[in-house]
């Protein structure tokens, strides 16, 4: 296994340690840190926040294959590694971001409605 595979399978088992502290509120992407978009057998992880940004020089390798300007380009394999440990170190997704704020939408609904 070459060494680029192998540091991406390290992320995502936590062997590789939260080097980075939490995220400052304006590190903070106002819509998610990053997000993920499949195509096929690569994956294209795009930092959005200062912070995802500053995640990803510090943890993904140097030979990683780059996207436009500040995409990761992310094997099929690894995609779920590298994931996990940037929510390991508190980073959100624009997806799980949307997800809240439909969550947080519908508990303020329920809320209005029993007023």
């Amino acid at each position: 296994m070459n060494e680029l595979n192998q540091s991406l399978i390290d992320i995502g088992r936590g062997i590789v340690p939260q080097t980075l502290p939490a995220p400052t509120p304006t590190e903070l992407g106002g819509y998610g840190d990053f997000d993920v978009t499949d195509h096929g057998s690569i994956f294209v992880l795009e930092p959005i926040s200062d912070a995802a940004l500053q995640w990803c020089y510090t943890h993904l390798p140097e030979e990683c294959d780059r996207w436009g300007k500040v995409g990761f380009v992310i094997g099929h394999r690894y995609i779920a590694d590298v994931v996990a440990g940037m929510e390991r170190d508190s980073l959100i997704s624009v997806e799980d971001y949307k997800n809240s704020m439909e969550e947080l939408n519908a508990i303020a609904h329920q809320w209005e409605e029993q007023e």
